[in-house]
Formats: structure tokens, C-alpha cells, sequence
């Protein structure tokens, strides 16, 4: 009798086991079977990302592309201005020197006129418009408002009370004296303050230091080495070399 009872609670145990187990295998296969479906829902998203990512990082590098071309565009242009303005000193300073040697070759013409009695060279050997032309160009190189203005420009051979002879002594001394300004007041436009060379012109600019680059590792581009990010595609730049944290025990 004995015997058979422990057997019966023997039995009942392993049933309580048994389904103590079942309940649990259960359990655990209805979070594996959620976890599964997770797992498929996260993988159509993850390939929904990557595409996007993959085209996002396409379009960064289209723009990177047009921004090096613009850059490109900009220094090709940067250069062709500076060309541009080279040959606009160049012909400035020679049409100065041109000037300044007309008007003594103009007077000693006169003179020999004056004196086989003939009939002098017009007023103006300079039309107004290069005058025009040469005076916006001083204009823009002084910033400020000329002393003259090309319509007091007249290359007359005698004022009024003056000797031809006495004009002619007198434009030997100073080609511009025929000028109707007064003997001190030269044109600024050809001032030999004014400095037209190139190398009058470039050497006062201020040449900025060359820039410390480094390259980005996104799109491969020269920036400064200090740049936080890059002007280029906006990406965050990271030093090869980040300070170590100074160690206080070591300091104490």
C-alpha cells in the first residue's frame, strides 16, 4: 500500500514537472516566434535605410562634385581677372608714358611752326573719350574724386597775353604746363605719385599665409587642418593625433 502511494506521488510530480516544462517551452517559443518577426520587420527597414543611405551619399557626392567644379570655375576665373588686370596696368602705365611724351614732341612741333609761320597742331592731340576711359581707370584704382575732369583738358599752344615763344620755353620746362591748371596741380591721372606698375600694385596687397590643409575623409578635399567641419560637404572632421588627458597622479 505504501509502495503504490509514493509510486502515485511519484507520478503526480512528474506531471506537475512535465507541465511546468510545457508552459515554459511555450513561453519561450512564443518570444522566439516574436523575436523572428521582429527580426524580418527590422531587416525590410534596415534595407529601406540602406538604400536611403546609399542614396544620400550619392547626392553628398554629386554635390561634392559641383561644389569642386564651381571651386574650379572660380579659380580658373580668379586667374583670368588677375591676367585681365596685369594687361590693364601694363596698358595704363604705357599710355602714361605715351602721354607724357607727346606733349614736348607736340610743342617742339609748334615752335618750328611758330617759327616758319605755319599753322600750330589742334588743342586737344587726345580725344575725351580715352581721357574719359583713363580717368574712370585712376578712378577706380584711387577710390576718391579726381582733381580734374577731362573737359579742363585742353592742349592749347598760347593763353591769352602769352607769346608763342614764350609757350614754347615754358612747355620745354614742363610738358604739362599747357594744361589749364596751375603749374603744381598734375593731373592725377598722370601724377608720378600714382604708381601703375604691377608690381607697384600687387606688392602693396597683403598676401594672406598659406593655409595649413589637411584632407577630408569624406570627400577628399583640401580643408584647414583646423576646420571643424568640412566646408565642403559638412561632415565632422577628427584629429589624427587627439590630446591624451593629462594624468593627475602623475602630476601630483
Amino acid at each position: 500500500m505504501a509502495l503504490t502511494r509514493n509510486r502515485s506521488l511519484a507520478d503526480l510530480q512528474a506531471l506537475c514537472d512535465v507541465r511546468h516544462k510545457l508552459t515554459k517551452f511555450e513561453e519561450m517559443r512564443n518570444m522566439f516566434v516574436k523575436q523572428m518577426d521582429v527580426c524580418k520587420t527590422e531587416t525590410g527597414y534596415l534595407s529601406e535605410y540602406l538604400n536611403e543611405f546609399n542614396q544620400l551619399t550619392r547626392e553628398k557626392l554629386a554635390h561634392v562634385e559641383v561644389l569642386r567644379q564651381i571651386n574650379c570655375d572660380m579659380n580658373q576665373l580668379e586667374s583670368t581677372i588677375k591676367q585681365s588686370r596685369n594687361d590693364q596696368l601694363k596698358a595704363a602705365e604705357k599710355a602714361r608714358c605715351l602721354f607724357g611724351e607727346l606733349l614736348p614732341l607736340r610743342d617742339e612741333i609748334n615752335l618750328l611752326r611758330a617759327a616758319m609761320n605755319q599753322e600750330l597742331l589742334p588743342e586737344s592731340i587726345v580725344g575725351k573719350d580715352a581721357l574719359s576711359l583713363l580717368l574712370q581707370f585712376e578712378q577706380q584704382q584711387r577710390g576718391s574724386i579726381p582733381l580734374w575732369q577731362p573737359e579742363s583738358v585742353t592742349l592749347s599752344s598760347t593763353a591769352p597775353g602769352v607769346s608763342a615763344s614764350t609757350a614754347s620755353r615754358t612747355s620745354q620746362l614742363d610738358p604739362l604746363a599747357h594744361l589749364n591748371m596751375p603749374a603744381s596741380g598734375y593731373p592725377c591721372l598722370f601724377s608720378p605719385v600714382l604708381d601703375l606698375s604691377v608690381s607697384g600694385v600687387f606688392s602693396k596687397q597683403q598676401q594672406p599665409p598659406p593655409m595649413k590643409a589637411s584632407t577630408c575623409t569624406s570627400c577628399q578635399q583640401q580643408i584647414h587642418r583646423n576646420a571643424p567641419i568640412c566646408p565642403l560637404c559638412k561632415s565632422k572632421s577628427r584629429s589624427r593625433n587627439p590630446k591624451k588627458a593629462k594624468n593627475r597622479k602623475a602630476n601630483e
